[in-house]
């Protein structure tokens, strides 16, 4: 199974998340997901459904089991988002 890792700061009201894998087609999953993520705010971010897959096309390129691991990269990347926003606010009390 590929390690995926991905970091996210929270500056200027925006998460800004960078991300890696040891797989090169994760690599490429954690990339979309870090280029489209990457500047909206933590509600903007918890807000998005993972439904924009059908419009990139994605879906249909993807097995099962990557689609299941997109789905789960971008659902560690929400729960980060949130993360990122209270640690900010917990270094300003």
């Amino acid at each position: 199974m590929p390690q995926v890792y991905i970091t996210a700061n929270f500056a200027d009201g925006k998460v800004l998340y960078q991300g890696d894998s040891d797989a090169q087609l994760v690599k490429g999953l954690v990339g979309l997901l870090v280029e489209g993520l990457s500047g909206l705010t933590p509600a903007e971010i918890v807000t998005l459904t993972p439904y924009f897959i059908h419009d990139t096309g994605l879906n249909v390129s993807l097995i099962p089991s990557r689609a299941n691991g997109f789905y789960n990269i971008f659902q560690m990347m929400k729960k980060k988002a949130l993360e990122s926003q209270g640690s900010e606010q917990s270094e300003l009390n």
